[in-house]
């Protein structure tokens, strides 16, 4: 049985694009601070940081934007760190967000014979990741459905009670102005 799955098409299809009008990021993501490798109409610019915080994703989203060019973001999947920089930059226009595996980002590090494993090495490789791998743009959790709060991390963190003041016993101290991002959106109960 060999069946063929019917492609989705959406506002972030990476076919209508030739290779040199989009112009490849990076972006590493911390539980502080964001690093950010981007290849402007094949120029690298320099490395920028940016806070970990609502102000420093609507600045990463500015700087992205800039150049009125198509820009795809590639960045791991970090859990509750990148989830609101990838909400943010998926919902601006000219910027596409690919959230990749680690362990197929650290494969393609390995082909790159990269060795260092630094914050700023990462930026870098994820923005190769970005340029040169098949581009799948990410699909942000559907909150009509509750899928996301059904979700491994969602549920532990409601069986835990976990709340703002129980958090910096948790998790490091940045963490907390991501949990008050987010706590709305876990804590709110499925609609239909």
């Amino acid at each position: 049985m060999n069946k063929k799955r019917k492609r989705m098409t959406t506002a972030q299809d990476p076919k209508p694009f030739a290779p040199d009008q989009v112009d490849p990021c990076g972006t590493e993501v911390s539980a502080e601070e964001l690093i950010v490798a981007l290849c402007r109409k094949g120029v690298q610019q320099p490395l920028k940081s940016f806070p970990n915080t609502p102000e420093g994703h609507r600045e990463i989203g500015h700087y992205l934007a800039r150049s009125g060019r198509l820009v795809r973001v590639c960045m791991e999947s970090t859990g509750v760190y990148g989830l609101d920089l990838a909400l943010a930059l998926a919902a601006q226009a000219g910027i596409q967000v690919r959230v990749a595996n680690p362990r197929a980002v650290r494969n393609f590090a390995k082909a790159l014979m990269e060795r260092n494993k630094n914050d700023r090495v990462d930026a870098g490789v994820l923005q190769e990741f970005a340029a040169r791998m098949p581009f799948e743009p990410w699909q942000p959790p559907r909150a009509r459905r509750g899928a996301w709060r059904r979700s491994p991390l969602c549920v532990r963190l409601r069986r835990t009670a976990c709340t703002p003041a129980k958090l910096p016993r948790l998790c490091p101290p940045s963490s907390v102005g991501i949990w008050n991002g987010a706590s709305a959106f876990i804590n709110a109960p499925p609609s239909a």
